[in-house]
């Protein structure tokens, strides 16, 4: 980080406002001849200056900065403001700044206090503990992630945007944005701060974008992302485009801070304490949003261990949200097994769903009947299999080891690679040398195989086609009403090829505590436990 130190400040201040020599500028800072002559160069080394000597008598030398000094110092104060004692602050205010800048700091100082006096005077809240697959080591947001971290994910970081339930896009962190040309500029509100009650500023947002473009495809058309002000932002990109927003709202696109391998973060929870079994989360009472009703989650592993917890949450079974899955069926495109032997298996797969399926309870909706019929237009011929259809399942369940029974049964070889859950999502599909994988995904948002080519399993398999590169060009390039056409066609083109397959869409419904209210699902199929509303005198307080 570029330290900005008081002289700086006066040199900046003096080429402002002043015409003078060398001599008066060493005056001005009350400083030698000789030591302004050393911070000239240390600054100019720096690349914050460009010094222009004068040539021959009487001419003039001329300091030319490379960067925005004042805003620069301003970033770095405010990032340690927390750390800064009153006759600091009063310190600073008789610095050479601008009106603007003194006000601004004067401003945040007063809003670090009232946020902190709310926080010692808010009430606590209720205990919930809830289950999850497995307890992660890490959970940053640009790692691989699955259902697990992403429920850490949603209930302690915020991002720039969000979706809510609808699928309708509402800022988050940012006041407003405007378009100039092909830069979007992006102002964050002032209220927002981490879980350790320190402001969150435009450098910070600007560093997680930073990682996230470096790291992601879905980015190339950014050209750059600087800071334009203390609390503004600046994403200029090669063209204008509706999906940057979207893209935004992602969960690998959360903000956060990351001090000595800690991730602070802005959600309304934070991690307070983890081990190998359960991962407890406070509410992080400098949460621009304020209190929430449930102040203390833990998240546990092994839910019969925790009994004693649970006895006093009294789970109604009537009282009950969806979640949604969808089974799908993933053929591996460059795989031994041909496209006319891909339609042949899928017609008997169908068929088999088509038969077994029709007293099944938890199915809320059948996916392959149009797929049913477009394989009967085919009428796919018998094929031969020289070599075993290798299938990677995921926890053999009855009815997929049916499945398996029935395609041996119609003289198909198969051969049965399992695997546990939580391997299977931090294992590359091609690792497992598969030709098919029975999989259930929850149900995204209506950016449908544009989010699968972006994330999860999906993308390991399909995302270098030229027909999947094809989608995510329309998303880059194409406003918004392009976009349901290009998944259609898109979805065409799996059909054909006999590549994906979808079978089903199941729920799973999630019992609460009878006074619970206001439970919100994402789509995603992810709690926002913070959203949570708890009836009085009906749960123990904390």
């Amino acid at each position: 980080m570029m330290i900005i130190d008081e002289k700086l400040l006066m040199l900046n201040h003096f080429v402002a406002h002043h015409n003078g020599s060398r001599e008066d500028l060493a005056e001005y800072m009350n400083i030698s001849s000789r030591q302004l002559t050393r911070l000239l160069k240390k600054w100019e080394e720096q690349n914050i200056i460009e010094y222009v000597a004068g040539e021959g008598r009487g001419n003039e030398s001329t300091i030319l900065f490379k960067v925005d000094v004042e805003q620069r110092f301003i970033n770095e104060y405010l990032m340690t403001i927390n750390e800064r004692s009153i006759s600091d602050i009063d310190e600073i205010l008789t610095l050479p700044l601008s009106k603007k800048s003194k006000n601004l700091i004067t401003s945040v100082v007063q809003e670090t206090l009232y946020t902190y006096d709310q926080s010692n005077s808010m009430k606590q809240g209720y205990i919930y503990t809830d289950t999850i697959n497995y307890i992660p080591e890490s959970f940053h947001p640009l790692n691989e992630s699955d259902h697990t971290i992403d429920t850490i994910v949603l209930n302690t970081m915020s991002r720039l945007y969000e979706l809510d339930s609808y699928g309708n896009l509402n800022p988050e962190l940012v006041i407003y944005d405007e378009w100039k040309d092909n830069t979007l500029i992006i102002h964050l509100l002032r209220t927002i701060k981490f879980s350790d009650g320190r402001g969150l500023f435009a450098e910070d947002v600007v560093c997680c974008l930073k990682q996230l473009f470096d790291r992601s495809d879905d980015f190339c058309n950014v050209v750059s992302v600087t800071t334009a002000g203390v609390y503004t932002l600046a994403i200029e990109m090669n063209h204008q485009t509706d999906s940057i927003k979207y893209l935004l709202s992602n969960l690998d696109a959360s903000i956060y801070r990351e001090e000595q391998g800690i991730l602070l973060t802005t959600g309304p929870y934070y991690v307070a304490k983890q081990n190998e079994e359960m991962m407890t989360l406070r509410t992080n009472f400098f949460h621009f949003k304020g209190e929430h009703d449930i102040s203390t989650l833990y998240l546990v592993s092994d839910q019969k261990k925790y009994q004693l917890i649970y006895q006093n949450q009294q789970l109604d079974n009537n009282k009950v949200s969806k979640m949604l899955t969808k089974t799908m069926l993933l053929f591996n495109p460059y795989s031994r097994v041909n496209i006319l032997q891909r339609m042949y298996l899928t017609h008997l797969i169908l068929a088999f769903f088509d038969k077994t399926m029709q007293h099944d309870s938890s199915v809320e909706k059948r996916l392959f009947d149009s797929y049913k019929h477009f394989m009967g237009r085919q009428n796919p011929s018998e094929q031969v299999f020289t070599k075993p259809v290798r299938i990677l399942l995921l926890g053999i369940k009855d009815n997929e080891q049916q499945m398996v029974d029935y395609l041996k049964t119609r003289g198909v070889p198969v051969e049965v690679t399992e695997d546990e859950f939580h391997t299977y999502m931090y294992t590359n599909l091609n690792y497992y040398n598969v030709d098919m994988v029975m999989t259930k995904e929850v149900i995204p948002a209506d950016l449908s195989y544009y989010q699968r080519l972006r994330f999860g399993k999906f993308k390991e398999w399909y995302y270098n086609l030229k027909e999947s590169r094809q989608l995510i060009r329309i998303y880059m390039d194409k406003h918004s009403q392009y976009w349901t056409y290009a998944e259609q066609r898109y979805e065409r083109f799996l059909a054909q090829q006999a590549l994906v397959i979808p079978i089903s869409v199941t729920a799973r419904q999630f019992s609460f505590p009878e006074n619970f209210r206001n439970i919100v699902i994402t789509q995603q199929g992810l709690i926002d436990y913070s959203k949570i509303i708890v009836k009085d005198n009906e749960q123990v307080m904390e």
